[in-house]
């Protein structure tokens, strides 16, 4: 559910229903806390494609296989152009 959250954020799109909610306090903070730091990457590697991709919607993130490294992978709306974008030092615990 979380990559549909995310999914959701890149894409402009609303949060599907039924989706849960992310807590800022309480026993699942922590894991939540990741789950911030991987939405905020995907925007900023969203904002770095639409550079080049003005209709790029996020189809794919992709952890590791290298410690702490994500990798967001974006199409075009057809899919006919696609554009990966890699952090280092993003992975969470």
């Amino acid at each position: 559910m979380t990559t549909l959250g995310i999914l959701a954020g890149c894409t402009g799109q609303p949060t599907p229903a039924g989706a849960p909610e992310i807590a800022s306090d309480g026993p699942g903070a922590t894991r939540d806390a990741a789950v911030f730091e991987i939405i905020a990457t995907a925007e900023e590697a969203l904002g770095q494609t639409r550079q080049r991709i003005p209709t790029a919607i996020l189809r794919q993130v992709d952890f590791g296989p290298e410690p702490d490294t994500l990798t967001f992978r974006f199409t075009d709306a057809a899919a006919t152009r696609t554009l990966s974008v890699t952090f280092t030092g993003h992975r969470p615990d």
